[in-house]
């Protein structure tokens, strides 16, 4: 590896992450609209009534509390796990 390569391999780690993080998120709002929508649309039609507006509403934050709190604990014992994982 040249000093060319060293110096160019922080800017590709850094740019794999935010792709993934992008992707990361792209799943995430789609996972969010699918749930959420087959959960709070019955009527498909071209506007959404109060009701629906408020389940999405309400569907979505819980969704996003979930999650937060999911990743928070796995992050929690990835962190006070002395081992790497194994199968």
């Amino acid at each position: 590896m040249d000093a060319s390569d060293e110096d160019s391999l922080p800017v590709q780690w850094r740019e794999m992450e935010q792709d993934l993080t992008v992707r990361h998120l792209e799943n995430l709002l789609d996972d969010i609209s699918t749930k959420c929508l087959s959960k709070c649309v019955t009527r498909p039609g071209l506007t959404l009534d109060r009701f629906e507006r408020k389940c999405l509403v309400n569907c979505a934050d819980r969704y996003l509390e979930t999650y937060a709190i999911i990743q928070t604990t796995y992050l929690q014992q990835l962190e006070n796990t002395d081992q790497p994982f194994s199968i």
